[in-house]
């Protein structure tokens, strides 16, 4: 979930280092060199360099993670509509995703399990995990586990809804590919 393990706040401290370092070195070294201008116009495009790269490291790595949680979901909510229909709980089949599936998805439903076990209501803990994600797909799932939680609907039939519209999705994708 975060590879560095970092706060917002040491990102936003590495991200102004890694400016002032880009920026400095240059400077330093065309002051060195008696070449001050060269310096100063290098450090400036070092300064802003250092400035944007760790926002598009950052954006790739969401990127990339949003794309894993997209390839693995419909795999989990075969899993999940298969461990309901078993007679499992919501929960338990939630666990047993956690521990076939080691990435972003797992992370994500394990976050769950772990502000449920803390006393978050169930509902409102997958509604956020949908939110965190950025994945228009798991947003939509929580929302339909949600909306059969409300109205008494059996919750294996709305996931065996959802599995088959995340295959259609994920053959249409690869069709278009």
């Amino acid at each position: 979930a975060n590879p560095c393990h970092s706060t917002p706040a040491a990102f936003a401290a590495s991200r102004c280092g890694l400016a002032a370092v880009m920026f400095a070195f240059p400077l330093l070294l065309g002051l060195g060199l008696t070449i001050p201008v060269t310096g100063l116009v290098v450090g400036v495009l070092g300064g802003a360099i250092g400035w944007f790269l760790p926002v598009l490291v950052l954006n790739y790595l969401a990127g990339a993670r949003r794309s894993a949680i997209e390839r693995n979901l419909p795999d989990a909510v075969d899993l999940l509509t298969l461990a309901v229909e078993a007679g499992l709980s919501l929960d338990a089949g939630m666990a047993d995703i956690t521990g076939r599936f080691n990435n972003a998805l797992g992370d994500e439903f394990s976050k769950v399990l772990r502000e449920v076990r803390l006393g978050r209501p169930r509902m409102a803990a997958l509604e956020e995990m949908g939110r965190r994600s950025g994945v228009a797909e798991l947003h939509n799932l929580a929302q339909a586990i949600r909306q059969s939680d409300q109205m008494g609907i059996d919750i294996s039939r709305s996931l065996l809804v959802q599995a088959g519209e995340l295959r259609r999705h994920r053959t249409a994708g690869a069709t278009a590919r």
